[in-house]
Formats: structure tokens, C-alpha cells, sequence
């Protein structure tokens, strides 16, 4: 299976990574950052902290097992991904994910969540800083 890794330490901020996600995420049509499916959070009295959070591929996902309409699944290449088609919007692959991974905006009619660019992730490649690399391994388990 596949996932990101992120070095925390090698993180600048500069939210590239939310731009190119969101741009995909937009259809190419222009980017919003807040829609992006990996977030760069900033944290500390200085905001010194930085952390770019995004879907950590679970080995057992939380978010498909609270999903009334089984619309998270993970698929033949380890990917867990939201099906658009089925999705209602409850918002509980939302709240049931314990890394805050899922996201809820008000502008898109589903939830967002990485699907690892289909197995080519563009924060990866976009990443200058090399904060964030693509890494084949067994997914994390959240037990």
C-alpha cells in the first residue's frame, strides 16, 4: 500500500501543496486552499509549529466504516477513496476520522479526502522542500 509521509521538520508553510491539490480537486478551473484535501496547519504562540495534515490511507478506515452508504472503500491499489455518486453529505467519515483528515466545505457538495492523486500525488511532486514523500509500506492502523 501507498501513503504520504511528511516531515514535519523540513516544512516551510508555503502551501503549495493546498494549491495544486485544490487545483485538482477545482478540475483545473482555479485553486482554493481551503478545499484542498491535505491542510498546513500552523500552530504555537508564534504559529512556529507546522504540520500538513491529510488522509493517512488507515489499514482499518474509520471514515468507510461510519459511512452509512459504504462510499468509502478502499480499491484494488490500497487507495481508500469517497465515491461522489453516492455520497450524501452526512459528514460522519468527518467526524469519525481521528486525524481530521476528511473535509467538510460548505462550497462542495462531498467530503474531500486524499485519494493520492490516483497513485501520483502532486504535493509530492510539487513539495520543494521534500517535506513529503509517497512511500510504499503497510498503512497505518488505527486500532
Amino acid at each position: 500500500m501507498y501513503r504520504i509521509l511528511v516531515d514535519a521538520e523540513k516544512c516551510t508553510g508555503c502551501r503549495v501543496c493546498e494549491a495544486v491539490c485544490s487545483t485538482r480537486i477545482l478540475d483545473n478551473k482555479g485553486f482554493n486552499r481551503k478545499m484542498a484535501a491535505i491542510r498546513v496547519l500552523f500552530r504555537g504562540e508564534l504559529e512556529e509549529d507546522i504540520r500538513p495534515v491529510l488522509c493517512r490511507q488507515c489499514r482499518r478506515p474509520l471514515c468507510a466504516e461510519n459511512c452509512p452508504t459504504e462510499s468509502i472503500s478502499r480499491g484494488g491499489d490500497g487507495i481508500v477513496r469517497i465515491s461522489r455518486n453516492s455520497c450524501i453529505g452526512c459528514g460522519n467519515c468527518a467526524e469519525a476520522c481521528p486525524f481530521g483528515a476528511v473535509i467538510l466545505h460548505p462550497d462542495l457538495d462531498f467530503p474531500s479526502k486524499c485519494d493520492l492523486c490516483e497513485g501520483d500525488p502532486l504535493c509530492v511532486k510539487y513539495c520543494v522542500a521534500g517535506a513529503l514523500r509517497l512511500v510504499h509500506e503497510n498503512a497505518v492502523g488505527v486500532e
